[in-house]
């Protein structure tokens, strides 16, 4: 036997084990699965089985996004962390029937302070969104901008409806009918949390996507 060299040895992986299952019924969906690390562009797809079971292997101390494009059901996008010790994590994601009102948070559409441009990083969550909305071609839903309580309510109604026309933007540049969408900027009337600390504002500084209708 001999010690393998640290650049010879295989990195440590987690294994992501997951369940997707509808609110209602709690059975499992068969679905198409993206996975994306943090600070990488590229989405790796899976498939979970007819009981809704899947599992991936990912680097130890990883940060990664699930999102789950699933015909009937509204978007799920969600981050998660595995912490360095950390070889196994469970995960279930619970799938909502779509229904009008519903309210789809699109929690990876990040810009920069007092600004309505996107960054980069925002693209491939309104990619996969459009994705949705693509293989959804019935649906109308309403892309709502909000920010914190931090400057004029003039201001932040602007603001917020600046963000949502970009990200509306973006939607049309990836190949969703415009008849499919509206924005709105609703300021800070909506918080989703009361508080001053940075992290309430933080949740209060959002895109939201709410289902207004659908077409025959």
């Amino acid at each position: 036997s001999f010690e393998l060299p640290i650049q010879f040895q295989s990195n440590r992986v987690a294994t992501i084990n997951g369940q997707v299952i509808d609110s209602i019924s709690r059975l499992g969906v068969e679905t198409e699965i993206l996975i994306n690390k943090a600070n990488h562009n590229k989405s790796f797809s899976i498939k979970s089985s007819p009981q809704g079971l899947f599992s991936y292997p990912l680097p130890v101390a990883s940060n990664f996004t699930i999102s789950v494009l699933c015909n009937g059901y509204d978007f799920f996008s969600s981050n998660y962390t595995l912490d360095p010790v950390e070889t196994n994590k469970s995960i279930k994601i619970v799938l909502n029937r779509l229904s009008i009102g519903n309210k789809i948070s699109l929690d990876n559409i990040y810009y920069d302070f007092d600004d309505y441009s996107l960054k980069e990083a925002s693209l491939l969550e309104i990619k996969r969104f459009a994705n949705y909305l693509i293989v959804n071609s019935n649906l109308k839903v309403e892309i709502g901008g909000h920010t914190d309580n931090i400057g004029t309510t003039v201001y932040n109604l602007e603001l917020s409806n600046r963000r949502a026309q970009s990200v509306y933007n973006e939607l049309i540049n990836f190949g969703v009918s415009p008849k499919q969408l509206t924005y709105k900027g609703y300021g800070s009337s909506f918080p989703l949390v009361d508080g001053d600390s940075e992290e309430d504002r933080l949740k209060n500084r959002r895109t939201e996507a709410k289902v207004i209708g659908s077409y025959e």
